[in-house]
């Protein structure tokens, strides 16, 4: 596969996987904005070794257990919510893409209370 057929490939398995993720990382931890982080980190990490796993099962499996331990080693006095987001190599236009689509994910989790 060409790299931006793999882009291809990332982009459709982040959009049908980061709901369900959201949801399981924020069963272990409660600041939705941790959370989000955490999948996209998580998500980030499965895109630099996208290409040395090569089945969707294998994919998923290493998202649940990195998003698991991400969970477990969450502090709540640290700083998970804070910072530069990482993207790694992945394409702009994807990238951009991908944080508009958590960020409006997490928007539709927790609305922003009316005046």
């Amino acid at each position: 596969m060409t790299d931006q057929e793999n882009a291809v490939e990332f982009r459709q398995t982040f959009l049908s996987l980061f709901p369900t993720l959201f949801s399981f990382a924020n069963s272990l931890v409660t600041d939705k904005i941790a959370v989000k982080n955490i999948v996209w980190t998580s998500f980030i990490l499965l895109w630099n070794k996208w290409t040395d796993l090569d089945s969707e099962l294998n994919r998923k499996a290493f998202l649940y257990i990195t998003i698991r331990n991400s969970c477990i080693a969450y502090s709540p006095t640290g700083n998970a919510g804070l910072g530069k987001i990482p993207t790694g190599n992945l394409p702009d236009e994807i990238a951009k893409e991908l944080m508009d689509f958590a960020r409006d994910f997490l928007l539709s989790q927790h609305p922003p209370e009316q005046a």
